[in-house]
């Protein structure tokens, strides 16, 4: 399933031999998939499994995972199981942080598109009540901005629980 959410596909540099730890880009929120070049995408882990991989006990099911751990100074890394030789070209595809608004021809990119129109509301709501003092057009915007208030929040409990269209695979869990 695919979120409504932004997302970005991008390539943050080749692999460098002995080293399996790499940034995440800046405007980073959740990560969608990895992959190493052109192959498939890596199998998604977390600590405990990859340690089970370099033991043994565990068998990967594809060529490699990737988990993300903190740094010693805190901040988000990916981590690539098994290191990866030197030169692949790291693919990410992930849910961003969109950038501020800052001129009147900004699209909002935080808000999904289907609610956009709900935007207008808001503002004629509030241009209404103050700059032209016609309360009732205030008040008839503000209960439709209301209405697209409920419909945003009841989105966004979908997506913080995880129900369709949001949910995520997790590696070794049945959906």
């Amino acid at each position: 399933m695919e979120s409504k959410y932004p997302r970005k596909a991008v390539d943050i540099g080749p692999t460098v031999a002995g080293q399996d730890t790499y940034d995440w880009p800046d405007d980073f929120l959740l990560p969608i998939a990895v992959s190493l070049g052109s192959r498939d995408p890596l199998e998604a882990t977390d600590p405990a499994t990859a340690r089970e991989y370099a033991s043994g006990s565990l068998a990967l099911l594809r060529e490699g995972a990737w988990y993300e751990a903190p740094s010693e100074s805190g901040s988000r890394q990916i981590i690539l199981y098994p290191m990866p030789g030197e030169g692949q070209a790291i693919n990410l595809e992930y849910v961003y942080a969109p950038p501020p608004m800052t001129s009147d021809s900004d699209e909002p990119t935080e808000i999904p598109r289907p609610f956009h129109e709900g935007l207008l509301p808001a503002a004629a709501a509030t241009y209404y009540e103050t700059v032209e003092d016609n309360p009732e057009l205030a008040q008839r915007n503000s209960e439709q901005l209301d209405l697209w208030v409920g419909k945003l929040v009841r989105y966004d409990n979908q997506r913080r629980g995880g129900s369709d269209p949001f949910m995520v695979p997790i590696a070794g869990v049945s959906a």
